[in-house]
């Protein structure tokens, strides 16, 4: 099918609520392999489901309520919603997300599930995090549900703004809660949700003309019972308007009946039964409201789906990954233990150091000494930091390095400039849109692709130095550094005692990971990067003095603030400026053959490039920041897009 472009009219308005028609074309939807469960053998499984995401190949798929070999037929506008498969007798498997990971999500949607329930009630991430973590279902065509922490208006409010197919309500112990969260969902006169449709995700920005008229037709509105008061009014709390499906909820409500450590247990398992039962006998066409669960050690995904389940969890994204991650370890650890004695302890080291130099492509990698039954994993936690990757290496060998200051927090565009060949990235908690949570795993992936990280704080002071430092970035830049004392003070932050003031948590850390490097200490007095950034008239008069102190390991220019500071916030290349940038530039270079001579950093501007502080002898030079070059590319294609349009008009 050819794809399309529409220009809406100068006068359409982002209030109409007038449905969007449907296309009435449709294609086949092509067959996937059924999910694999965690919690059953693949054998045992029966349960089949359609997956949106493939809907444009050319081969048919099957309906999961269906014995038929028919093909299903949908639209091809878009992907059917929840609730539109579920009234096509589909059986949907999902998955709760917890770790908040929008690759994890990614992934999960890749994989074939039919939903994804971000669990914002147990899982640590907020209304934020789960954005991202919508954006990445979207992209895979996958449903998303959000689990809200707690029945009430404002968490649906701003949980509906972000656009989920689904909302799931935990705690519903009545039929009054019950219809207090329906009426959380539903724009007055009909409810009293907060109106903001014209600007928020839900509603595309106030792109989707039809929002409002096809909001509730769309949105699954997910009652979680999953205690005894609840159990006992189940049928009524089915029967209430607007909510679609009841989820059972099986470790609260084995909690609830005094069985926290049971939820197998005969009771437990007995109340269930009845209120499925309860639930199976209303039917949604007349009013009442499909069955979903999450399957159990002992209570399977396909025994769900045997009971008459209409939606199945078969597991959580963390204990997929936990169980994945240590069946990885025991099997490893058998293979060791089943090696040939005959080989000899010392062979087998060389063998080992010589298969992880070639993986890491470091020849200079150190493998730990300690030893154990299965040496080999204590060796490679415990690997030195490797010297002749870090910036202060690289420097003293006398590279010119370049690298881009990252804004957006987005490890997906870390990870592409990791791979871009920057000899650093610096990720601006300063002027960037995260802080420490965010700044995480941006340094994760840079940490895969090589890529030294500096992270750049939102000011010099103790507790954020300690924060950032504990995520375990090669180099720290600390900003409006105006005086030697406050040099001498951020040098403070960054050394444990008696050297400085930096909190010792170092055994659990990611800067040691997490314990596994038993060097972290001795290393990072070492291998630390400690930037000072100056960027007023008074940091540029004491600019030597701060060059001077001990531990500080370059000096970072900072032009915009520096011209602001001047009275020409406008104007970073006016000469006065240029003329206190060239006076700081001679000051540091000047220090040059002395002991401990910090190195000399700064920014390109437009009148001012990369190739042009290079030349004046900067030993760093970040060429731009992330967004910047983002923005840029936008610009372009579209410029160049209209310019096509306009030669097809002439």
């Amino acid at each position: 099918m050819a794809a399309t472009v529409t220009f809406f009219p100068a006068n359409t308005s982002s209030l109409s609520t007038l449905r969007k028609p449907l296309s009435s074309s449709s294609v086949n939807i092509a067959p996937l392999i059924q999910p694999l469960f965690s919690t059953v053998a693949k054998s045992t499984l029966n349960l089949r489901t359609i997956k949106p995401n493939h809907r444009h190949s050319p081969s048919p798929i099957y309906s999961s309520s269906s014995s038929t070999s028919a093909p299903i037929e949908v639209s091809s506008d878009g992907p059917q919603s929840l609730k539109a498969r579920l009234k096509n007798g589909e059986t949907l498997y999902g998955i709760f997300l917890l770790s908040f990971s929008p690759t994890i999500a990614e992934i999960a949607g890749l994989a074939g599930y039919d939903f994804a329930v971000v669990d914002m009630e147990h899982g640590p991430g907020g209304i934020s995090d789960a954005l991202t973590c919508l954006r990445a279902l979207k992209a895979t065509n996958t449903a998303a549900i959000l689990r809200v922490p707690e029945t009430s208006a404002t968490w649906a409010k701003k949980a509906l703004d972000l656009g989920p197919q689904g909302i799931m309500f935990p705690m519903i112990d009545g039929p009054k809660a019950a219809r207090k969260a329906v009426s959380y969902c539903r724009f007055p006169p009909n409810g009293i949700r907060g109106s903001a449709h014209t600007v928020v995700r839900a509603s595309s920005y106030g792109i989707d003309e039809g929002y409002l008229s096809n909001y509730e037709d769309e949105l699954l509105i997910m009652c979680q019972v999953e205690c005894e008061d609840g159990v006992k009014k189940i049928e009524e709390i089915a029967a209430v308007e607007g909510v679609d499906c009841i989820e059972m909820g099986p470790l609260d409500l084995s909690a609830s009946l005094g069985y926290l450590w049971d939820p197998g247990h005969k009771k437990v398992k007995e109340v269930l039964r009845a209120a499925e039962a309860t639930v199976l006998r209303s039917k949604p066409e007349e009013g009442g409201a499909y069955l979903a669960g999450f399957a159990m050690p002992h209570d399977s995904p396909a025994a769900l789906k045997s009971r008459g389940y209409h939606m199945v969890s078969g597991t959580v994204d963390v204990g997929l990954f936990r169980s994945a991650a240590v069946d990885d370890v025991r099997k490893f650890k058998m293979s060791l233990e089943s090696l040939d004695e005959d080989n000899s302890e010392e062979d087998t080291k060389k063998e080992e150091e010589r298969y992880w130099k070639q993986q890491l492509n470091c020849p200079t990698f150190v493998l730990g000494e300690g030893s154990s039954n299965f040496g080999l994993a204590e060796k490679l936690t415990s690997m030195a930091t490797p010297t002749n990757c870090s910036l202060k290496f690289l420097l003293q060998n006398g590279e010119s390095l370049y690298g881009l200051f990252l804004c957006s927090f987005s490890p997906i565009i870390a990870e592409i400039t990791g791979h871009a060949g920057y000899d650093f990235v610096v990720v601006d908690m300063e002027h960037g849109h995260g802080d420490i949570s965010e700044a995480l795993p941006c340094l994760q992936v840079l940490s895969a692709t090589r890529t030294p990280a500096i992270l750049r704080l939102p000011e010099c002071s103790q507790t954020w130095a300690k924060k950032a430092l504990d995520l375990g970035p090669q180099g720290i830049m600390f900003p409006m550094i105006d005086t030697p004392e406050l040099a001498q003070n951020a040098v403070s932050y960054c050394h444990y005692p008696p050297n400085g003031l930096r909190g010792a948590a170092h055994p659990v850390i990611r800067a040691s990971r997490y314990g596994f490097d038993p060097d972290y200490v001795q290393n990072n007095e070492r291998d630390l990067f400690i930037m000072c950034q100056i960027e007023s008239e008074e940091g540029i008069k004491n600019i030597k003095e701060i060059a001077a102190v001990d531990g500080v390991d370059c000096i970072q220019i900072g032009p915009l603030d520096l011209s602001a500071n001047m009275g020409f916030l406008s104007d970073p290349v006016n000469e006065k400026v240029k003329t206190r940038m060239s006076e700081a530039e001679k000051a540091v270079l000047g220090l040059k053959g002395k002991n401990n001579a910090p190195y000399l950093a700064g920014f390109a501007m437009p009148n001012d490039g990369a190739e042009d502080l290079r030349r004046r002898g900067y030993h760093m030079v970040s060429g731009g920041v992330d967004i910047g070059l983002y923005r840029d590319a936008l610009v372009e294609d579209l410029k160049r897009f209209k310019t096509g349009i306009n030669v097809l008009e002439e």
